[in-house]
C-alpha cells in the first residue's frame, strides 16, 4: 500500500512538474515579438539546411542510390504538403481576423455617429450626454492610439474609462415626454450596448495567437524539410544561396501570419480613421 501510495505521489509531483515547465516554456514564446519568433524560425530552417549539406557527404554510397532517395523524397513531400496546408490555413485565418477587426472598427465608429445623431434629435437636453459621448470616444482614441505605438490593453472593457459611465448615467437621467423622444432614447441604450458588445469582440478576437506547440511543431517539420533540401544539394553558393532563400520566405510567411494576428502594432496596425472621422462627425448635427 505504502509502495502505490508513493508511486501516487510521485506521478503527482511529476506531471506538476510538467505542467510547469510547459508554463514556463509558453510563457517565455509568447513573450517573444513577431520579429524575434521570425529570426529565430530562420536561424532553424538555415542551419538544419547547412547541416544536411555537411552531413550528406558522410552518408555511405549505397544509402545514397535511388531507391533511398524516392523514399527521402516522398516523406519530404508529405511533410512538406502538411505544413503548406497547415501555412495556407493559418494565412487564411489571420487575414479573416484582420478583416473581422477593421470591420468591427468601422462598426463601432458608425454607431457612435448614428448615436450622437439621435441624440441631437432627441432635443436640447441632451447637450450633457453628447458631450460626455464626446469625451468618452475621445478619451477612448486617446488611449489605445497613443502617438505613434497602439496599445491593445486599452481596449480591454473592463478598463474602460469613468467617462463611459457617465454617458450612461446622462441618459438615464433624460425623460421622454414625446413618443420621437422615447423611440430616440431606446434606440441609443441599443447602440450603447452595441457598442460595448463590438468592443468586447474587438479584445477577444485580437487576442487571439499562433499557439506555441504548435509552432515548434511547425518548426520542426519546416526544420525536416530544409535538412532533406540539404542532403540532396551539393555544397556550392548557388545551392546554398536558394536555401538561404526559401529559409527566409518560409520565416515571412509566419512572420505574415503573426502580424495579421496582431493588428494593434507593427507594420499591419489598424488605423484609427474611421474613428477620427467619427469624431469630427460628432456635435455636427443641430438639436431639434
Amino acid at each position: 500500500m505504502w509502495r502505490g501510495t508513493g508511486r501516487n505521489l510521485i506521478g503527482l509531483w511529476s506531471n506538476r512538474q510538467q505542467a510547469s515547465c510547459a508554463r514556463r516554456c509558453r510563457q517565455q514564446v509568447e513573450s517573444l515579438s513577431p520579429f524575434q519568433i521570425t529570426l529565430l524560425v530562420f536561424v532553424c530552417t538555415a542551419s538544419a539546411a547547412m547541416a544536411g549539406i555537411l552531413v550528406a557527404p558522410r552518408i555511405p554510397e549505397r544509402h545514397l542510390d535511388d531507391s533511398y532517395k524516392n523514399v527521402l523524397n516522398l516523406v519530404m513531400g508529405l511533410v512538406g504538403t502538411m505544413a503548406a496546408l497547415v501555412l495556407g490555413l493559418l494565412i487564411a485565418n489571420a487575414q479573416t481576423t484582420y478583416n473581422a477587426q477593421r470591420a468591427e472598427l468601422r462598426k463601432i465608429s458608425a454607431n457612435i455617429v448614428e448615436l450622437d445623431r439621435l441624440l441631437a434629435l432627441y432635443g436640447p437636453d441632451t447637450m450633457n450626454a453628447r458631450e460626455q459621448l464626446r469625451r468618452a470616444v475621445v478619451g477612448a482614441h486617446n488611449q489605445v492610439w497613443s502617438g505613434k505605438s497602439v496599445r491593445h490593453e486599452a481596449i480591454d472593457p473592463i478598463s474602460a474609462p469613468a467617462r463611459a459611465n457617465q454617458f450612461y448615467k446622462a441618459l438615464d437621467n433624460l425623460s421622454p415626454k414625446t413618443d420621437a423622444q422615447r423611440f430616440a432614447l431606446n434606440r441609443s441604450m441599443q447602440l450603447q450596448d452595441e457598442i460595448g458588445l463590438t468592443r468586447t469582440l474587438l479584445f477577444q478576437d485580437s487576442s487571439s495567437a499562433i499557439s506555441p506547440p504548435f509552432l515548434v511543431i511547425l518548426m520542426l517539420w519546416v526544420s525536416v524539410i530544409f535538412f532533406g533540401f540539404g542532403i540532396q544539394a551539393r555544397a556550392e553558393t548557388i545551392a546554398i544561396v536558394t536555401l538561404l532563400v526559401g529559409a527566409l520566405s518560409m520565416s515571412a510567411a509566419l512572420y505574415l501570419i503573426m502580424e495579421l494576428n496582431a493588428p494593434y502594432y507593427g507594420f499591419f496596425q489598424l488605423s484609427d480613421e474611421p474613428l477620427r472621422r467619427a469624431i469630427i462627425q460628432l456635435g455636427d448635427h443641430p438639436e431639434k
